[in-house]
């Protein structure tokens, strides 16, 4: 009875025990939920806010976002890395998108929201790097991309597609005719089965800018058999575009008018001229072809046939255009806009507008290099300044962290030595309730062993009459004592 009185204290102390461990553990666990929601939300709220500045084009705003709501950790390095480079490509700062999107790829892809962001980054750093002619980095970057992807399962998608587009460009510039038609092929299947799956109307977009990167790759290169049969996809896709519930009209248009000014270069480099001549007609119906933007496309067809006359009045619009976009002269420019304008000057003998034209490129040239370098100097010096700012970032995030942890491990220091306390008070206050039991208890049979004792020698001093006397009048007592 002793020892079961004693287990029961110990027991229920166990149980109280087990009950504050199991609290705390909850407890610690609620918290760190609380600040996974948190982030969440966060996170969440980040998104919108970056989405909503993307809509309206305010890139600067994206940078800021980006900045804020990665030092919060309400976005990853992996996303915000994304959001920078494309901020900063729209800004025309080009070797910085490339840092910031090199930066994202290089990220862990621990889950599906990272792999989204990973493919984009990784989309449009390649894209980057073809623009650039850099055809061993854009390899380098798309080729593992793919793999990873691939071994993610996540291929159904216009970033996968665009990836392979670009390895077959790659490809077709280095003079792998047929490894770039097997690339460009699976790129073909992947933008199919993309929009096939989803049926949004973006990714119908992105499919055809990029079957119209492959048709003019094909142009480009003068492999005007293979041009020709893209341009046969191009229609097939855009006609379904069209009855898209969501298709735009003036976006029908415009790739409408592309297309037939495609036609008309490449059956011109296939000696086919009067159906080229038929397909320029048919572009020149649309509404682009009106616009600045559509006479300016319209000259590579006019120059692929010749028609030089023509062509040097559709670049008259080209000075009003530049100015329109605010666009400065840089290199490429330059090579992608004035040398062909004063080409179309030189074919149709205008000889004023040729010296005038070779004049401005002269002076662009000019302002283009100074321009370039200043560019590159901003854009290093900005760079070494971000560097170092991310790395008092990472000072900074350490410290935090190691603040937190020694807070952490304090705390449970606390709750380890309160529980301590608690063990060793409630073990101290059963051993004395123990050993006030057994000190009782020794009294207790002392006691009895002494009224023995003297029940004994009282005995012995009476004679047996006398002991005989008193037990018939105790037998007479407890009678009397029942009967009441």
């Amino acid at each position: 009875m002793i020892a079961r009185n004693m287990r029961q204290p110990l027991y229920r102390m166990k149980r109280r025990l087990g009950l504050m461990t199991l609290m705390v553990s909850v407890l610690l666990v609620l918290t760190a939920c609380n600040e996974q929601q948190q982030t969440d939300h966060l996170g969440t709220e980040g998104d919108s806010l970056i989405n909503a500045a993307y809509k309206i084009h305010d890139y600067e705003r994206i940078l800021s976002l980006a900045d804020l709501h990665q030092q919060t950790g309400s976005l990853s390095e992996l996303k915000a890395s994304y959001w920078r480079g494309y901020a900063y490509s729209r800004l025309r700062k080009m070797r910085m998108a490339e840092m910031e999107w090199k930066r994202a790829i290089a990220q862990p892809v621990d889950d599906a929201d990272a792999l989204k962001y990973y493919a984009k980054s990784a989309n449009r750093l390649a894209g980057l790097l073809n623009m650039k002619l850099d055809y061993e980095g854009t390899m380098r970057v798309a080729m593992p991309a793919i793999q990873l992807l691939k071994e993610r399962d996540y291929t159904m998608n216009t970033d996968n597609a665009n990836l392979q587009t670009f390895v077959g460009n790659c490809q077709l510039k280095l003079g792998n005719k047929q490894d770039a038609a097997n690339s460009y092929s699976l790129a073909y299947e992947c933008y199919l089965q993309t929009i096939d799956t989803d049926d949004n109307i973006a990714d119908y977009t992105s499919s055809i800018a990029g079957i119209i990167t492959i048709t003019d790759a094909y142009i480009q290169t003068n492999n005007y058999k293979e041009a020709n049969e893209w341009a046969d996809r191009f229609d097939s896709i855009l006609k379904r575009y069209r009855q898209h519930p969501q298709a735009d009209d003036a976006f029908y248009d415009k790739q409408w008018a592309r297309l037939n000014f495609y036609r008309g270069c490449i059956l011109e480099g296939l000696g086919r001229k009067e159906e080229a001549l038929q397909a320029y007609r048919v572009a020149n119906n649309t509404r682009y072809a009106k616009t600045a933007d559509g006479q300016i496309e319209a000259t590579s067809y006019l120059t692929a046939a010749r028609r030089w006359d023509e062509a040097a009045d559709k670049f008259s619009v080209l000075e009003q255009q530049l100015a329109r976009y605010d666009m400065k002269l840089t290199l490429d420019n330059i090579q992608t806009y004035l040398l062909p304008k004063y080409q179309a000057n030189v074919g149709a003998h205008r000889i004023d507008s040729v010296i005038a034209i070779g004049a401005w490129i002269c002076s662009a040239l000019d302002s283009a290099i100074v321009w370039e370098r200043r560019n590159t100097a901003l854009e290093l010096a900005t760079i070494y300044d971000i560097k170092q700012k991310e790395s008092e970032f990472m000072e900074q995030k350490a410290f935090l962290q190691h603040q937190r942890f020694l807070t952490i491990f304090f705390m449970l220091l606390l709750v380890i030595l309160g529980l301590g306390l608690f063990i060793f008070f409630r073990h101290r206050a059963a051993v004395r309730l123990e050993n006030a039991y057994r000190r009782l208890e020794d009294a207790y049979r002392r006691l009895s062993e002494a009224n023995s004792q003297t029940i004994i020698e009282r005995n012995d001093q009476l004679s047996p009459e006398q002991i005989a006397d008193e037990a018939i009048d105790a037998s007479g007592i407890a009678t009397a004592s029942h009967l009441t």
